[in-house]
């Protein structure tokens, strides 16, 4: 079930933006696949998902509209948050929006921090380009932070050694390499378990994108695995997508 829930039931929220909806009609490719309910849902968590944060902005970044910005942030983040009891990512204190100098597009440190790299935040959201949408990487990790999800059922396990058994036998695999950088690994030894450079959390965040991407690659090859994304993010995409909601 997609839904957004408040701890503040009492209190009416003030507008932060202003036409989110329009916003993202033009903004967010996703967005009008999904129902009225849907986008009524994912508008409201828009409006409350600053609350309590502090957005830091790099000087550097030359984006006309940072209110768009900002919608499509939260909006992506409302996919992943929608359905769970999230309090509109509530545990996030810090959203640092970055230009393009990181050594990553993105990254997130526990529940309390994300940084976003501004550029590919926009264009991942103006189109749907299989396997790649940042905000919901990055956002899929602090769910993950928050409830464990990454390796918590059984079929997540076994798509996961499924996924390891193809990197190293160097077969194709429905899931785009979520290998970690040699550099990125603090004390890293050298080895070449894939464990290392292919960690369970990096899967369900890669596994993640494609849920909202192409969800039909992972339906017709891991039934299975699709229901249990499903359960998680409270959507069926394969039928959102093909316009069956």
């Amino acid at each position: 079930m997609f839904f957004s829930k408040s701890k503040n039931k009492g209190k009416k929220a003030k507008n932060r933006f202003e036409n989110i909806h329009g916003t993202l009609l033009s903004s967010m490719a996703l967005y009008p696949f999904f129902s009225n309910e849907q986008q009524r849902i994912i508008c409201h968590f828009v409006n409350e998902f600053y609350n309590g944060k502090t957005v830091l902005v790099s000087p550097d970044i030359k984006i006309e509209d940072r209110e768009t910005l900002l919608m499509v942030i939260a909006a992506n983040a409302a996919l992943v948050g929608g359905a769970q009891q999230t309090d509109y990512f509530s545990s996030v204190k810090w959203i640092h929006i970055c230009s393009d100098d990181l050594q990553v597009d993105g990254d997130a440190y526990e529940t309390s921090t994300v940084r976003l790299s501004a550029r590919p935040c926009l264009k991942e959201s103006i189109e749907i380009t299989e396997g790649q949408n940042l905000i919901v990487h990055e956002f899929a990790h602090i769910l993950d932070h928050l409830y464990g999800l990454s390796g918590s059922t059984a079929v997540l396990r076994e798509a996961y050694e499924v996924y390891l058994d193809n990197i190293k036998s160097q077969q194709g695999d429905i899931v785009p390499d979520c290998a970690t950088p040699l550099g990125e690994i603090v004390d890293h030894v050298n080895t070449h378990d894939e464990i290392m450079f292919h960690p369970p959390e990096e899967y369900f965040a890669v596994l993640s994108e494609l849920f909202f991407t192409n969800p039909a690659a992972i339906y017709n090859d891991y039934p299975k695995l699709y229901r249990e994304l499903v359960g998680i993010y409270g959507l069926h995409m394969v039928e959102i997508l093909d316009g069956g909601e």
